[in-house]
């Protein structure tokens, strides 16, 4: 484990200085139908978070240390032209053949090392971090592995239980999913399940969601 640990600001961020840092990823994240606005059009798309673990640099929260963790979102699609596409053929080094891309489960890129080339932003008064590009480890680099293994699935509700490790954004973020919504189903901080009445009452789903 590295030994660079940070404090939170008096903002509440963590920023890391623009550069290349090794990571792994630790969780991919269904988040399902997300509402979003392009050209004042209002779209859904289906989309995935992967999330990444930087072992070299640490932040303490909560009195608790732990590795600096930044993530992507993509439109969940492996089209040749798709954002997700081209950042996993930089990652891996390589195109896919066809062969790879129908047997491709992206949940096997949990625990995966590589390198994310970082900028530092400044948006709202607030300086960020954001992932500019995703390459392929360099030989020779070593990395520990992750802290954590997340994989939720809307369709499987046998990954809900790791929801409660998620931050309260992520959570509601998942919950405001129109996959949910269009369901009458909202995810409690536990990771159980419940259904949404008509009048706003609710009750635990006693049967799997699909």
């Amino acid at each position: 484990m590295g030994t660079n640990i940070n404090s939170m600001n008096q903002k509440g961020f963590l920023t890391l200085e623009a550069g290349s840092y090794p990571a792994r990823c630790f969780a991919v994240i269904d988040l399902g139908l997300q509402k979003s606005s392009y050209n004042g059009q209002e779209q859904e798309k289906d989309q995935i978070m992967l999330m990444f673990e930087i072992p070299d640099e640490l932040i303490e929260i909560d009195e608790e240390i732990m590795p600096r963790r930044l993530w992507l979102v993509y439109t969940k699609s492996i089209h040749e032209k798709s954002n997700l596409r081209r950042d996993l053929i930089a990652w891996r080094g390589r195109d896919f053949t066809e062969e790879e891309l129908n047997d491709f489960d992206i949940v096997n890129l949990i625990g995966a090392p590589c390198m994310l080339s970082i900028s530092k932003k400044e948006r709202g008064g607030n300086v960020y971090n954001d992932i500019e590009s995703i390459s392929k480890l360099m030989k020779g680099v070593e990395i520990d592995n992750i802290t954590q293994n997340w994989h939720f699935s809307m369709d499987d509700m046998n990954t809900w239980p790791c929801f409660v490790y998620f931050p309260d954004w992520l959570q509601q973020r998942i919950n405001r999913s129109m996959t949910l919504v269009n369901a009458g189903i909202q995810i409690a901080k536990d990771g159980t399940a419940f259904e949404i009445s008509k009048y706003g009452e609710s009750e635990h789903a006693a049967t799997g969601f699909r």
